[in-house]
């Protein structure tokens, strides 16, 4: 996608959910590439289209609600930027992108079918809405995660909703004790299931915690272990 190798692929994210948008940007974050940005809707995406500063692009079939993600195509095409369709709505193909990679978000289909993901959606939700400074929109986001949890019994997700619920609290003015207590027990339920990513995550917000209370030896105890269990991936933005 690149002639650089020495620069990570430019990858430009076209999706009208704010939600979804947040979660491609971290799927692909995660998989090496840099997100040049998540546009929302069409003007936004013609604009960053406009400035030829991505190597390829995800694109929302039916961004606006409409299918103006063939418009996206075409254009895209004209350029010879290779892409890739997303949809969670069963849009079919037009017949000249036959052949263009279609990546199933399936969102509304996953909510009603499972909420084993929802948690996840809900705390990107919750970190949106506090960038946004909107407070009161961000811990009930996190709290209705926390709540789905318990209802549900799924738990893949429980460490890094503790951790987002612990760094909220010591963004917004909670007791150190209360949000140090999440991050603690983010971290024991990593450890126990042996989430190394979210370990990772959960042992560096505590770390920096402990690192601003002035135990630096024991922020460094807690981090050292866990950053040198892993062997690669140090491009990413957890390491």
């Amino acid at each position: 996608m690149t002639d650089n190798p020495a620069r990570a692929p430019r990858v430009l994210i076209i999706e009208n959910d704010f939600l979804i948008g947040e979660m491609l940007h971290d799927m692909i974050a995660e998989l090496g590439y840099s997100v040049t940005k998540v546009a929302h809707g069409l003007p936004s995406a013609l604009n960053e289209i406009s400035k030829d500063n991505f190597d390829g692009a995800l694109v929302n079939i039916g961004i606006d609600e409409q299918k103006h993600g063939s418009e996206i195509a075409d254009i895209l095409l004209a350029k010879n930027i290779p892409f890739g369709f997303v949809t969670g709505y069963g849009h079919a193909l037009e017949q000249r992108h036959a052949g263009i990679p279609l990546l199933q978000k399936g969102i509304e289909a996953a909510e009603e079918k499972s909420l084993f993901h929802l948690p996840h959606y809900l705390s990107l939700f919750a970190v949106l809405q506090a960038r946004a400074g909107n407070m009161q929109n961000s811990l009930s986001a996190i709290s209705k995660a926390k709540e789905l949890i318990a209802e549900t019994g799924e738990h893949f997700w429980h460490a890094d909703v503790l951790r987002i619920e612990g760094e909220l609290g010591l963004l917004f003015g909670a007791s150190t004790k209360e949000a140090e207590a999440s991050l603690v027990q983010a971290l024991e339920i990593a450890r126990k299931q042996k989430a190394k990513s979210f370990e990772l995550r959960a042992a560096t917000c505590l770390a920096g915690l402990r690192r601003d209370q002035g135990n630096l030896m024991d922020a460094r105890n807690l981090l050292a272990p866990i950053y040198g269990w892993f062997t690669e991936g140090f491009d990413t933005r957890d390491l």
